[in-house]
Protein backbone atom coordinates (compact mmCIF):
# COMPACT_ATOMS: atom_id res chain seq x y z
CA UNK A 1 0.00 0.00 0.00
CA UNK A 2 3.01 1.98 0.75
CA UNK A 3 4.31 2.04 -2.52
CA UNK A 4 0.96 2.44 -4.03
CA UNK A 5 0.88 5.94 -2.33
CA UNK A 6 3.89 7.20 -3.94
CA UNK A 7 3.28 5.57 -7.02
CA UNK A 8 0.17 8.10 -7.25
CA UNK A 9 2.17 10.77 -5.47
CA UNK A 10 5.23 10.29 -7.89
CA UNK A 11 2.73 9.84 -11.14
CA UNK A 12 1.20 13.44 -10.31
CA UNK A 13 4.79 14.63 -10.33
CA UNK A 14 5.82 13.83 -13.17
CA UNK A 15 3.32 14.99 -14.97
CA UNK A 16 4.49 18.71 -14.17
CA UNK A 17 7.83 17.75 -14.42
CA UNK A 18 8.16 14.40 -17.25
CA UNK A 19 12.31 15.08 -17.47
CA UNK A 20 13.11 15.17 -13.85
CA UNK A 21 15.61 12.41 -13.55
CA UNK A 22 14.93 11.57 -10.05
CA UNK A 23 11.24 11.62 -10.11
CA UNK A 24 11.48 9.41 -13.14
CA UNK A 25 13.79 7.06 -11.34
CA UNK A 26 12.10 6.38 -8.08
CA UNK A 27 8.92 6.27 -9.86
CA UNK A 28 9.92 3.10 -11.68
CA UNK A 29 12.00 1.74 -8.99
CA UNK A 30 8.36 1.73 -7.18
CA UNK A 31 6.48 0.05 -10.68
CA UNK A 32 9.16 -2.09 -10.47
CA UNK A 33 9.15 -3.33 -6.30
CA UNK A 34 5.50 -4.36 -7.02
CA UNK A 35 7.05 -6.37 -10.21
CA UNK A 36 5.36 -4.20 -12.76
CA UNK A 37 7.67 -3.67 -15.04
CA UNK A 38 5.45 -2.68 -17.94
CA UNK A 39 4.56 0.71 -16.49
CA UNK A 40 8.32 1.17 -14.78
CA UNK A 41 9.29 0.60 -18.85
CA UNK A 42 6.67 3.27 -20.03
CA UNK A 43 7.98 5.47 -17.69
CA UNK A 44 12.17 5.10 -18.02
CA UNK A 45 11.27 4.58 -22.11
CA UNK A 46 9.32 7.75 -22.15
CA UNK A 47 12.17 9.50 -20.29
CA UNK A 48 14.87 8.99 -22.74
CA UNK A 49 12.40 9.53 -25.77
CA UNK A 50 12.22 13.24 -23.97
CA UNK A 51 15.76 14.10 -22.69
CA UNK A 52 18.79 12.97 -25.87
CA UNK A 53 21.67 11.64 -24.61
CA UNK A 54 22.90 8.39 -23.19
CA UNK A 55 21.56 8.44 -20.10
CA UNK A 56 23.12 5.33 -18.50
CA UNK A 57 21.42 4.89 -15.41
CA UNK A 58 18.05 4.90 -17.24
CA UNK A 59 19.05 2.83 -19.48
CA UNK A 60 20.49 0.63 -17.07
CA UNK A 61 16.81 -0.08 -15.71
CA UNK A 62 15.46 -0.54 -19.11
CA UNK A 63 17.75 -3.20 -19.82
CA UNK A 64 17.42 -4.61 -15.77
CA UNK A 65 13.28 -4.40 -15.90
CA UNK A 66 13.13 -5.18 -19.76
CA UNK A 67 15.27 -8.86 -18.51
CA UNK A 68 13.27 -9.11 -15.47
CA UNK A 69 10.08 -8.95 -17.80
CA UNK A 70 11.73 -11.52 -20.24
CA UNK A 71 12.10 -9.27 -23.06
CA UNK A 72 15.82 -10.48 -23.39
CA UNK A 73 16.54 -9.11 -26.84
CA UNK A 74 15.79 -5.63 -25.57
CA UNK A 75 17.48 -6.36 -21.95
CA UNK A 76 20.28 -7.24 -24.46
CA UNK A 77 19.99 -4.12 -27.54
CA UNK A 78 20.44 -1.87 -24.15
CA UNK A 79 23.06 -3.32 -22.06
CA UNK A 80 24.89 -3.66 -25.08
CA UNK A 81 24.84 -0.10 -25.54
CA UNK A 82 26.11 0.75 -22.37
CA UNK A 83 29.03 -1.54 -22.60
CA UNK A 84 30.40 0.17 -25.88
CA UNK A 85 30.42 3.27 -24.16
CA UNK A 86 31.56 1.55 -20.30
CA UNK A 87 33.42 -1.59 -21.56
CA UNK A 88 35.03 -2.07 -17.94
CA UNK A 89 31.72 -1.56 -15.83
CA UNK A 90 31.22 -4.32 -13.92
CA UNK A 91 27.84 -3.83 -12.94
CA UNK A 92 27.27 -3.85 -16.84
CA UNK A 93 29.23 -6.97 -17.30
CA UNK A 94 27.14 -8.69 -14.26
CA UNK A 95 23.81 -7.74 -16.59
CA UNK A 96 25.21 -8.78 -19.54
CA UNK A 97 26.53 -12.32 -18.19
CA UNK A 98 22.95 -13.04 -16.72
CA UNK A 99 20.85 -11.80 -19.63
CA UNK A 100 22.73 -14.17 -21.81
CA UNK A 101 22.24 -16.75 -19.05
CA UNK A 102 18.81 -16.46 -18.74
CA UNK A 103 18.09 -16.64 -22.90
CA UNK A 104 20.82 -19.08 -23.33
CA UNK A 105 22.94 -17.33 -25.65
CA UNK A 106 26.11 -16.54 -25.73
CA UNK A 107 27.09 -18.32 -23.08
CA UNK A 108 30.87 -17.87 -23.86
CA UNK A 109 30.74 -14.41 -24.15
CA UNK A 110 28.60 -14.23 -20.73
CA UNK A 111 31.14 -16.48 -18.63
CA UNK A 112 34.04 -14.09 -19.79
CA UNK A 113 31.69 -10.99 -18.27
CA UNK A 114 30.85 -13.22 -15.13
CA UNK A 115 34.59 -14.25 -14.43
CA UNK A 116 35.28 -10.44 -14.68
CA UNK A 117 33.21 -10.11 -12.36
CA UNK A 118 34.04 -12.79 -9.77
CA UNK A 119 37.96 -11.72 -10.05
CA UNK A 120 36.85 -8.48 -8.50
CA UNK A 121 33.93 -9.59 -6.03
CA UNK A 122 34.37 -13.68 -5.64
CA UNK A 123 31.37 -13.30 -3.09
CA UNK A 124 29.10 -11.76 -5.46
CA UNK A 125 25.76 -13.88 -5.41
CA UNK A 126 24.19 -12.80 -8.79
CA UNK A 127 27.35 -13.67 -10.91
CA UNK A 128 27.90 -17.04 -8.88
CA UNK A 129 24.15 -18.00 -9.40
CA UNK A 130 24.82 -16.91 -13.05
CA UNK A 131 27.84 -19.31 -13.12
CA UNK A 132 25.79 -22.02 -11.46
CA UNK A 133 23.52 -22.40 -14.65
CA UNK A 134 25.76 -21.50 -17.22
CA UNK A 135 27.79 -24.34 -16.39
CA UNK A 136 24.58 -26.02 -15.84
CA UNK A 137 23.75 -25.50 -19.75
CA UNK A 138 27.10 -26.54 -20.86
CA UNK A 139 27.31 -29.98 -18.74
CA UNK A 140 30.23 -28.99 -16.62
CA UNK A 141 28.80 -30.01 -13.49
CA UNK A 142 31.66 -30.45 -11.53
CA UNK A 143 32.52 -26.61 -11.91
CA UNK A 144 28.39 -25.75 -11.33
CA UNK A 145 28.56 -27.57 -8.22
CA UNK A 146 31.69 -24.90 -7.44
CA UNK A 147 30.10 -22.50 -7.57
CA UNK A 148 26.81 -23.41 -6.21
CA UNK A 149 29.12 -24.38 -3.19
CA UNK A 150 29.87 -20.89 -2.71
CA UNK A 151 27.07 -19.64 -3.41
CA UNK A 152 25.20 -21.33 -0.53
CA UNK A 153 27.88 -20.37 1.84
CA UNK A 154 27.08 -16.68 1.00
CA UNK A 155 22.84 -16.93 1.59
CA UNK A 156 22.09 -20.68 1.85
CA UNK A 157 18.26 -19.14 2.40
CA UNK A 158 18.13 -17.42 -0.68
CA UNK A 159 15.37 -18.27 -3.31
CA UNK A 160 17.67 -17.16 -5.95
CA UNK A 161 20.34 -20.08 -4.26
CA UNK A 162 17.42 -22.60 -3.77
CA UNK A 163 16.17 -22.61 -7.90
CA UNK A 164 20.06 -22.52 -8.85
CA UNK A 165 20.61 -25.84 -6.84
CA UNK A 166 16.84 -26.96 -8.58
CA UNK A 167 18.42 -26.15 -11.78
CA UNK A 168 21.47 -27.88 -11.48
CA UNK A 169 20.07 -31.22 -9.81
CA UNK A 170 17.75 -31.42 -12.81
CA UNK A 171 20.19 -30.63 -15.31
CA UNK A 172 22.45 -33.44 -13.52
CA UNK A 173 19.85 -35.68 -13.86
CA UNK A 174 18.72 -35.47 -17.08
CA UNK A 175 22.37 -35.43 -18.04
CA UNK A 176 23.16 -38.82 -16.11
CA UNK A 177 19.63 -40.49 -17.67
Amino acid sequence: SIAEIRIAQYTERIKTDPTNKKIVLKLADYYAGISDYDSALEILNEYLNRVPGTNPDVRFLVAKYSAWNYDFDKADEEIKILLKSDPNNLNYQLLQGQISVWAVRDLDEAKGYLENVLNKEPKNIYANVAMVSLNSWQKNFKDAKQYLDVSKSIDPNSNMVISAEQFYLRALSANEG
